[in-house]
C-alpha cells in the first residue's frame, strides 16, 4: 500500500481560462442583461428549460457558485448525463 497522499482538490475557479476558440471566466454583474435575454429566448430555450421569470433565472441560473455552474455546464455538454 502507499503512503502517498492524493492530490489536494481546490474548490476555487480560475479567474479566466483560454483556450484557442473561446474564454472562460466567472459571470459578473455586466452579464446579466445578456443571460436574461438568452434565457427568455423561446428559440434558445426551447429544449433546455420552461419559461421561467426574471427572478427564478437569476436565483437558479446567475446567481450560483461557480463549481456548481461548471457542473451544470457538464451535464448539458456530455450526452448520458
Amino acid at each position: 500500500m502507499s503512503d502517498e497522499k492524493p492530490a489536494e482538490v481546490r474548490p476555487e475557479m480560475p479567474v479566466k481560462v483560454t483556450s484557442p476558440r473561446l474564454t472562460y471566466r466567472p459571470l459578473s454583474q455586466e452579464d446579466w442583461p445578456f443571460c436574461l435575454a438568452v434565457s427568455q429566448d423561446r428559440s434558445v430555450m426551447n429544449y433546455i428549460s420552461d419559461p421561467r421569470s426574471a427572478e427564478e433565472i437569476r436565483t437558479r441560473s446567475f446567481d450560483v457558485p461557480p463549481a456548481s455552474l461548471v457542473q451544470r455546464l457538464h451535464t448539458l455538454a456530455v450526452p448520458g448525463h
